[in-house]
């Protein structure tokens, strides 16, 4: 129906929301990714508010800015940073997707921040495996 009279890509977007949330279960966890923040609100329970974090320093500095930014939107739904990564190169395997290089004050940094950020918390880790360096952090 975009190019029935009356509609837009907004409300075309919030429409297809709609339809998806009617047809989900009641208990799911509902998160749009890089959509219109204002158009999300009140159909999504979570919105990814910046790009991917991938294991480089400078990464994370770069989605920071982005979620404190967007912030405000916490008021009207839950955000989504992106996933917490925090294992070391001892913790890497044959399925680990990238070698993660941050020290542990950059991993002290990151997880602080991914608390302040508020919202959804994704972890990318086998916890397992990295729960001795976080605490040695």
């Amino acid at each position: 129906d975009y190019k029935k009279r009356g509609f837009n890509a907004v409300k075309n977007f919030r429409e297809g929301l709609k339809i998806m949330r009617s047809a989900a279960p009641k208990d799911t966890v509902f998160m749009t990714c890089t959509s219109p923040l204002g158009a999300a609100a009140g159909l999504a329970d979570c919105a990814r508010i910046s790009w991917d974090i991938f294991e480089r320093w400078e990464s994370l500095k770069d989605v920071a800015r982005l979620v404190f930014r967007r912030y405000y939107i916490t008021e009207y739904l839950n955000t989504d940073p992106d996933c917490l990564m925090v294992r070391k190169e001892p913790q890497h395997d044959e399925q680990a997707f990238r070698v993660c290089v941050r020290d542990d004050r950059e991993i002290k940094t990151f997880i602080n921040f991914m608390s302040a950020a508020g919202g959804a918390l994704m972890l990318s880790d086998k916890m397992f495996v990295c729960h001795k360096s976080i605490h040695q952090v």
